[in-house]
């Protein structure tokens, strides 16, 4: 043990440690009041170099201690308590809480989800994001065992009857496995780019889990990795993640309001605490410049290599910044709750462009690379296709006064059609096509999955996919298979017809795919996350490529 006078705090330190987190909090004022009535100009400790976010850094190990503390048993066996640990309340395992009947606790029977938007009144009555809508009363169901796998309710193929005399194969792998580790539901799933079978996902939990999904699907899958978020807020679900383009950092967005970034380790590399409202959007660039947008109006672009050190903020929307996209290495695009498009250009304080067309709230943007242009989904039912190949003349003609800023523009087409908010957008990716037409596919809430022909606007084909809303899409890395989600149910089609389905009892919200598209994985309601499988699954035409027991 190390002895107690090795262990000494100063209160020198300690206000140290809050000045630095009052600057990189934004809070320049108190950080000098602070400064002047605890004389920290003749500190001893005045030019010892504090990293951004040492403070959260310090009480998150802190609260780490507290766990190991609160968990400590004799025998080593593992705690399955999910009670969340805080700075300011005693913690109550949910071992020591009284269980109803169904051996769930009645602390965490019948509750509620925050509404994200609390500063938009009228998206907190339309319930417009799927996976935070409000779920009151609704009684969980009891979810499998850990490690559990197959499809409840899969469109495969069903097992043959074995007979006395037919010779035991060994059991092939079923096509679904689950992952359990999160206590609460499951927001955001992201594999990294580079280290296929490495799987992140982030919840209502506040902790970022990583794991290591085996190739052969034959063993048990348990976190390898639990990052845990320390809230700013009486709330800290993970909204949003991005992995960077050479897969060894990871950003995460969440309700408190503070960007955090982790090495694929687990490992916090820094915390960024600019903004002042929930973290709806984080996206990397190419030269590993970091773009995140909030709904406290503001879009921040951050240098993390420079340890998370905010470059420029953005400050154009009148309601909540909802979505924002890279369009190269210095232009990108943000959207809102206030129907408006900007592109705007790290460097410059004024909008090259303004896009409007859009009668209600803007959700989401995309960017096809290869033609230009930028497409949005909207509350108002609609999405909009806008050409951007000319921001960079754009720039440079406003410089000169020959144009003006920002250039207000309508949209290029706009896609008529579904029935509800279009929640989610994507492009069609190029695969292995040497030449190919832009085709852009919207996820809708009445249902259905339209694709749209990006050169003219009309739609190509409707996939209907049930009676439950569509809360997203998304394509594996070759351009025919399509992974969607509408309800409870995952789907996966090729050129637009169903050829897998799996279904769970709760709510699915989002899907990602391995960048070597031999698995997809859906956040699911239940707290666990669906993996499926490729290789165990037939796919029309493609027979001989099923993987064999």
């Amino acid at each position: 043990m190390i002895p107690e006078n090795l262990l000494n705090i100063s209160s020198d330190e300690v206000n140290c440690l809050i000045q630095s987190y009052l600057i990189d909090s934004g809070f320049q004022h108190t950080a000098f009041c602070l400064r002047q009535e605890a004389r920290l100009d003749i500190s001893p400790n005045a030019k010892v170099h504090i990293p951004r976010g040492g403070l959260i850094r310090l009480l998150q190990k802190a609260l780490l201690y507290i766990e190991v503390e609160a968990h400590w048993s004799n025998d080593g066996k593992p705690n399955s308590c999910t009670s969340p640990f805080s700075l300011l309340s005693s913690h109550v395992c949910t071992s020591s809480m009284p269980t109803s009947p169904g051996g769930t606790p009645q602390g965490h029977r019948n509750g509620t989800k925050g509404d994200k938007r609390r500063t938009s009144p009228k998206s907190a009555n339309r319930q417009k994001r799927a996976r935070l809508e409000n779920q009151d009363n609704k009684e969980k169901e009891s979810t499998p065992a850990l490690g559990s796998r197959g499809a409840p309710q899969s469109s495969g193929t069903p097992n043959k009857k074995k007979t006395p005399n037919a010779k035991a194969k060994p059991a092939k792998p079923p096509p679904v496995i689950t992952l359990k580790g999160h206590s609460q539901e499951v927001f955001v799933v992201a594999w990294n780019p580079k280290i296929p079978n490495l799987l992140a996902t982030g919840g209502k939990d506040s902790t970022l889990r990583m794991w290591n999904v085996p190739d052969d699907g034959s063993e048990p899958v348990m976190p390898t990795r639990i990052c845990m978020h320390l809230p700013a807020g009486p709330a800290c679900d993970i909204t949003t993640i991005s992995w960077n383009s050479d897969g060894t950092l990871l950003a995460t967005g969440a309700y408190d309001g503070i960007v955090r970034v982790w090495t694929f380790r687990g490992e916090l590399f820094c915390v960024m605490t600019q903004h002042q409202g929930p973290i709806f959007s984080v996206k990397w660039n190419v030269s590993g410049l970091l773009l995140t947008g909030s709904l406290d109006e503001t879009a921040i672009v951050w240098d993390v290599d420079a340890g998370g050190r905010p470059k420029q903020r953005y400050l154009h929307h009148r309601d909540g910044c909802l979505d924002v996209e890279w369009l190269d290495g210095e232009f990108f695009a943000t959207c809102g709750s206030d129907r408006n498009i900007f592109v705007e250009c790290v460097g410059e304080t004024i909008p090259i462009a303004k896009f409007q067309g859009h009668d209600d709230e803007i959700n989401q943007l995309k960017y096809e690379a290869e033609y230009k242009l930028l497409a949005s989904g909207s509350d108002d039912y609609t999405a909009c296709i806008w050409k951007v190949d000319d921001v960079a003349q754009c720039l440079a003609e406003s410089s000169k006064n020959i144009r003006p800023r920002p250039d207000v523009r309508s949209f290029t087409h706009k896609l008529r059609g579904h029935e509800g908010e279009v929640a989610n957008i994507q492009w069609q990716p190029k695969g292995d096509r040497e030449t190919y037409d832009p085709v852009l596919v919207t996820s809708s809430f009445d249902g259905t999955v339209r694709m749209w022909n990006g050169h003219t606007g009309d739609c190509i084909s409707i996939f209907q996919a049930g009676s439950g809303k569509v809360c997203g899409h998304s394509f594996a890395p070759r351009p025919d298979i399509l992974a969607i989600v509408a309800g409870n149910k995952l789907i996966l089609a090729k050129d637009g017809k169903e050829f897998f389905s799996w279904q769970d009892k709760d709510s699915l919200f989002e899907t990602a795919w391995r960048v070597d598209g031999k698995a997809v994985a859906a956040a699911m309601e239940n707290s666990m996350v669906a993996v499926v499988r490729m290789p165990s699954i037939t796919i029309p035409g493609e027979e001989d490529k099923t993987e064999t027991a």
